[in-house]
């Protein structure tokens, strides 16, 4: 049985509450060896890192990952093309802009709320033709999270 910070850790890391069975069976044997020599609880992060890349899980960044980007230097009117991953899927949007503690503001297609990232989770995809007419409202920075969510879901009632 997978321990529930364990699970919860590899659903994180592998985007999914199903496993497979190499997954499950070698999470088994490093727990069964974990407990034999006097431990309890979770695995932990570091374990099931190591035990998923024992697996072939997970990628080396490709070049265009490595690639260092400067954001606050990027033009902050929707030009850039990132990618990130939303709800489990990799979803193409575009940069608006940094706010907050080193945020990235990315506009997702068909979501009227504007999304904060973290840098290293955003990829950059380059300039594209046209640009979204909109920009990150001023004073952006100074609104915590939870304050912007409870703002648009109000005006997701409006509207």
């Amino acid at each position: 049985m997978i321990h529930t910070q364990d699970e919860q850790s590899l659903c994180r890391f592998l985007g999914t509450v199903e496993f497979r069975q190499d997954v499950l069976d070698e999470y088994r044997l490093r727990q069964g060896m974990f407990h034999a020599d006097g431990n309890s609880g979770p695995l932990g992060s570091m374990a099931l890192v190591e035990m998923l890349r024992y697996l072939g899980y997970g990628e080396l960044p490709s070049e265009r990952e490595r690639k260092v980007i400067h954001w606050a230097e990027e033009p902050k009117d929707g030009s850039i093309a990132v990618e990130v991953e939303w709800q489990g899927k990799k979803v193409q949007g575009r940069f608006l802009g940094v706010v907050g503690a080193g945020s990235l503001v990315v506009r997702l297609p068909d979501d009227p709320v504007l999304r904060e990232f973290a840098p290293y989770t955003v990829a950059y995809i380059g300039p594209v033709e046209e640009r979204v007419e909109e920009k990150v409202p001023d004073g952006l920075e100074q609104v915590s999270a939870e304050e912007r969510t409870a703002s648009a879901k109000r005006e997701a009632k409006k509207g």
